[in-house]
């Protein structure tokens, strides 16, 4: 299981490349993570909760 930072960007991991959000809150034991999106087909700012396991980090 991926551990996330809140600040972290990050993307769903089948939607890859559409779907860029930014890490917005992870439980204490990092199982679950909370993302704001910004590219996801008109969600832009809005908050949806993912396991850690469905979201990858993207790379600077």
């Amino acid at each position: 299981m991926l551990h996330f930072n809140v600040g972290e960007v990050v993307e769903r991991r089948e939607l890859s490349t559409t779907t860029r959000g930014t890490v917005v809150h992870v439980t204490a034991n990092g199982y679950v993570v909370t993302v704001q999106w910004y590219g996801w087909f008109g969600l832009a700012g809005r908050e949806s909760t993912h396991r850690s396991d469905e979201l990858v980090r993207v790379a600077d």
